[in-house]
């Protein structure tokens, strides 16, 4: 399988955001279903005087669970 196309979701507001990169797979010929969910991502934060990026990886499972919490768009 191919790396994926970067894309980013994210909340912006009053000058503070997040951001979610997606960057691609974190096992690109993964034979597993559970490691087949799994994604290298950038998270970047601002809030008032403090920003910060970091990498992260994330499961598809955890854009779910950012559905109905204060994250969602």
């Amino acid at each position: 399988m191919d790396e994926l196309d970067d894309f980013t979701i994210g909340l912006h507001s009053g000058g503070q955001s997040i951001s979610i990169t997606v960057i691609g797979l974190l096992v690109i010929d993964a034979a597993s279903n559970w490691d087949k969910n799994w994604l290298r991502t950038k998270i970047s934060v601002r809030a008032g005087a403090f920003g910060g990026t970091y990498d992260a990886d994330l499961t598809t499972f955890d854009f779910e669970n950012f559905k109905g919490s204060e994250f969602a768009i």
